[in-house]
């Protein structure tokens, strides 16, 4: 690996806090709930709302045999956050004009769509580089046939707005979104919202907002609430304020429960597992392989798509990816699974995105991309144990 050329930096915003699936991670597919945190909450403070969502049981005692509930981690960067808000308002209009000439030039060809889906998604990036993260974890989650809803809370709103037009419009089919006390103009999947007429941020962002031009409007208030049941001085707060008011409770879950049903599952393309890896990248003209180094010592690869311990069932030439490999779930073996890419061909140099899932754990690697062909860049490994006594497997996610 020629260090120069390789910049990975391992993004860990994909937590899931309760583990739904079956002891091995295979099985059926799911309703995924992704809940997007807002502005200057701690990974502790972000997973404790997401306990608040579960809680709800929106779908009854027995949730777990339909819906995975996830965390999609938005970092705090302390008082740098209210500047990453103050871009991601500013760039709002020109993120939906990006999509409509994308959408409007969509069946064209695939080379166009392509190209103008990837230049709408390195604007996104440049707002906020975390939106890469979750547009990178919810297409593995499409591939393998899951459909996805995500609720999102205050800042959380852009960047689920922002990973919902980082997809393509058939990934897109598959997604739906609730926005609670949104500072956005708009709900990009055209789902519904809730904004409390005494939410103080809100109401601060939407006057600082009005005095900016090209700044578009915020989303008016829509509920009036009780403010006796508020804790949260701000009456702001996720937990404190929304799921506070037994009203606007309500409301989050009957919107929780008939979005997801509204959702359609998408084709499946590639096998569920308790351990995949799955390959995106810019549209450039490089051709980009996955490899994946199994415990047998067996490389997967596409002149070798079937391993001793997994197969590669989705190998892409052209354009993005995806390229997907899946770990056996008839006796997923213990030991060392390491990912690597190959550039195969091309002098321009991507970013290429590798979403590891092992388990309940979720991580998605940014890798920027050599300008030359090279051989075996690193990526990242998974060490796989199982309790022999009790049969359980667990699972440690590393980078390079």
């Amino acid at each position: 690996m020629k260090t120069s050329f390789l910049l990975l930096l391992a993004l860990r915003s994909i937590v899931p806090v309760q583990s739904l699936a079956n002891e091995n991670g295979c099985g059926s597919e799911k309703s995924v709930v992704y809940f997007v945190n807002g502005v200057r909450n701690t990974r502790n403070e972000a997973k404790d709302s997401l306990r608040s969502l579960i809680d709800l049981k929106a779908f009854g005692t027995d949730q777990s045999k339909k819906i995975e509930y996830k965390l999609s981690y938005n970092p705090t960067n302390g008082l740098f956050d209210f500047y990453e808000v103050l871009k991601q308002k500013l760039a709002e209009e020109r993120q939906l004009l990006l999509d409509a000439i994308y959408k409007q030039n969509y069946d064209l060809n695939k080379p166009t769509r392509e190209f103008l889906l990837d230049y709408n998604r390195k604007f996104i990036e440049e707002q906020s580089a975390d939106v890469s993260q979750h547009i990178a974890t919810y297409k593995s989650d499409i591939l393998e046939g899951n459909r996805i809803f995500l609720v999102s809370h205050s800042q959380g709103n852009f960047f689920a707005n922002s990973a919902y037009l980082g997809l393509s419009l058939e990934e897109r089919k598959s997604v739906g979104n609730f926005q609670v006390a949104t500072p956005s103009s708009s709900v990009a999947s055209g789902g519904g919202y809730l904004r409390f007429n005494q939410d103080l941020v809100i109401k601060a962002l939407e006057t600082a907002a009005s005095a900016i031009p090209g700044a578009a409007p915020v989303l008016p208030a829509n509920f009036a609430v009780n403010s006796k049941y508020v804790t949260d001085p701000l009456v702001h707060g996720f937990t404190d304020a929304y799921l506070a008011d037994p009203m606007s409770r309500s409301r989050i879950i009957n919107a929780l429960k008939a979005g997801v049903e509204a959702v359609p599952f998408p084709e499946k393309k590639a096998e569920k597992s308790a351990l995949t890896f799955t390959l995106s990248w810019g549209n450039d003209e490089p051709d980009v392989d996955l490899h994946v180094a199994e415990p047998s010592g067996t490389r997967v690869y596409f002149a070798n798509p079937t391993g001793k311990n997994g197969s590669l069932d989705l190998d892409d030439t052209d354009f993005n990816g995806p390229e997907h490999y899946y770990g056996s779930c008839e006796n997923l073996p213990t030991g060392k699974f390491s990912v690597s890419l190959n550039k195969y061909s091309g002098t321009a140099s991507p970013v290429a995105m590798v979403n590891i899932k092992a388990g309940t754990k979720d991580r998605s690697f940014r890798v920027q991309l050599p300008p030359a062909a090279e051989v075996n860049l690193p990526v990242g490994s998974v060490e796989v144990k199982k309790n022999e006594e009790s049969g359980e497997y667990s699972f440690e996610i590393k980078g390079i």
